[in-house]
């Protein structure tokens, strides 16, 4: 997983942020999603992606000032 989300870090620098070493918390959690998953307590639609591909990234970016 962790390669998984070093891409995903290196993919989202220009978009998300000017460079990746900005980040100052980064998780990355692996869900079996046969099952309902919650995130921080509250609900996530993972359904509708899983109708066409087996599997995929969920991403959440919160700015921080």
């Amino acid at each position: 997983m962790d390669n998984v989300a070093k891409c995903v870090m290196d993919a989202l620098n220009d978009v998300a942020y000017v460079d990746d070493k900005q980040v100052r918390l980064q998780t990355a959690t692996a869900h079996w999603l046969q099952e309902p998953v919650r995130i921080y307590g509250g609900p996530v639609d993972l359904v509708k992606p899983l109708a066409q591909h087996d599997e995929y990234v969920f991403i959440r970016v919160r700015g921080y000032s």
